[in-house]
This record gives C-alpha cells, sequence and structure tokens, in this order.
C-alpha cells in the first residue's frame, strides 16, 4: 500500500478563518490588525494491495477564480494553482487517470475539499449523509453569494453527472473501506458533517488525515482552539480530543487540513510516497 501527498495549490485568506480570534485588540491596540495567511490545498492517493485506488478529497475546481466561484468568495479566499499542481496532471504523473479512481472520500463539501469531485463521475463518493443533505438543502434555496463556502455551480454540475454518492449515516460509525483504511465518521463540527481517515502502513505506521476537524496545530493544541467559523463548536472541541486519545493509541501522526508548516515538512508526490 502506498500513500501520495498531493499538492494542489493553496488559498490565501485571514488567519481568523483558521484560528478563532487570533489578534484580540487591548486598551494599548483596540483595532489589531488582521494576518494574511497563505495555506496549503491538498488531496491524497492510496493505492491499496489489492490494487483500488482512493482520493481523498478533490481541492478546488481549477476555474474556481473565473467563472466558478462568486466574486464574494473569490475575495474571500483567493485560490492560486500552478498548472502543475492541478489535480488530473498530478494523478497523471503517477500513473493514475481520473477514471482510474474507484473511491473518493468527501471529507465535507467546502469549496477548497469538493471542487473537484465531478472530476472522478466513475467513482464511489463517500461523505456524510448530514453534509450532503444540508449542502443540498443550501443549493435549493439559496443564492450563490450566500452558500458560504459551498459553490452552487460546484452542485450543479454534481447533479448533472449523478455521481455515485455512498452517504454515510450519523449510526453506522466508522467504516473500514480496505484493508488499512478507515473512514472516520466525526459527524457535526467545523460543518455539518465531517469525515476522516485513518491510514495504517506496514512501514510508516498509522496516519489520521482530519481534514479540516483540525485546521492546524494551533487548534489541536493541547488546549485545543476553536477555527473561524464552526458550525457546532462543542463537537469541534469534541472531535478534537478524540482524535488526540486515537492518536495516542494508535502511535498515529496527525495531518492537519491547512497548517502549511506541516504540510512542507510532508513528502510530496512528486518527490516520494509513505508506505
Amino acid at each position: 500500500m502506498k500513500l501520495h501527498v498531493i499538492p494542489n495549490g493553496w488559498n490565501e485568506n485571514d488567519l481568523a478563518h483558521i484560528v478563532l480570534n487570533p489578534h484580540l485588540g487591548t486598551d494599548a491596540d483596540r483595532s489589531p490588525r488582521a494576518e494574511w495567511v497563505r495555506v496549503p490545498i491538498w488531496s491524497v492517493l492510496i493505492e491499496t494491495d489489492d490494487g483500488r485506488r482512493i482520493l481523498f478529497d478533490t481541492a478546488s475546481h481549477p476555474d474556481a477564480m473565473t467563472e466558478r466561484w462568486p466574486a464574494n468568495q473569490r475575495s474571500l479566499t483567493p485560490y492560486t494553482c500552478p498548472e502543475k499542481e492541478l489535480l488530473v496532471p498530478s494523478l497523471v504523473r503517477l500513473g493514475v487517470r481520473p477514471e482510474d479512481i474507484d473511491v473518493v472520500i468527501a471529507s465535507h463539501l467546502h469549496e477548497d475539499h469538493a471542487g473537484g469531485l465531478e472530476l472522478f463521475p466513475n467513482a464511489t463518493v463517500y461523505v456524510h449523509e448530514n453534509e450532503l443533505k444540508n449542502a443540498l438543502l443550501l443549493y435549493a434555496t439559496r443564492p450563490e453569494t450566500e452558500m458560504g463556502a459551498y459553490i452552487k455551480r460546484d452542485i450543479q454540475k454534481w447533479l448533472e453527472l449523478g455521481l455515485r454518492w455512498r452517504p454515510v449515516i450519523p449510526e453506522e460509525g466508522d467504516v473500514e473501506i480496505a484493508p488499512g483504511v478507515t473512514v472516520l465518521n466525526w459527524g457535526p463540527g467545523h460543518t455539518f458533517g465531517m469525515l476522516g481517515l485513518h491510514v495504517r502502513l506496514p512501514k510508516t505506521g498509522s496516519i489520521i488525515l482530519c481534514s479540516d476537524a483540525i485546521l492546524s496545530a494551533a487548534n489541536y493544541g493541547p488546549p485545543a482552539r476553536l477555527n473561524g467559523f464552526p458550525y457546532d463548536s462543542l463537537r469541534v472541541l469534541a472531535t478534537t480530543e478524540l482524535v488526540r486519545r486515537m492518536a495516542e493509541k494508535h502511535n498515529a501522526a496527525v495531518w492537519f487540513g491547512h497548517d502549511m508548516e506541516q504540510f512542507t515538512s510532508l513528502t510530496h508526490a512528486d518527490d516520494g510516497y509513505y508506505d
């Protein structure tokens, strides 16, 4: 089994998206400046022993900064992706075509994690049931400028293509989809319904892919700190502690969703893989 870390460009945004209230005002500084930061966008390809290809997250759509995202989203989290780091060319360099992907795990359906779902119409897409239901509700009831990080044109394309959804319901717990690969059913937190992934590699050992359930080392702590826009703040904190206990139990590495320092330290797909 191999695990490939695939860079897919980066977003720029206020640090307050990542960590709630990173710079509180004081009497001496009543208007602290916002801190503008760059955060990685990335996906993971897992090649299993039985020949399946599993993709964890699909980054942003290549046309995000033109007609795909509404103007307010392009201003809030501008996205840059060098052509070399677009997801499909990156997979092709690994000898994998989009039609070769068997399973996609959508950690959640925000613009920087699910924008490429339409590129894999043959795959079975694992997503939390509450996440899918609520994203579709937003699509049906809100204008595109009021959907937050859910992109109306992304969802429209998913519906046109008839993607093969596999909803993970709250009651079923974690789901093993291949030997050594388990979908972690976390539920509400950062969004309506979050999924993580636990990968157990023969040489590297255990890795917990958190996506935005834990955005960065600053959120992980201890103590745990909220991100800037939690759907359910109590569940964010509970999931963080659950991951901490799981990491201790399995001696696992914990990989955060948008930690540039940690991401830079990982081995990227063009340079090698984890096995």
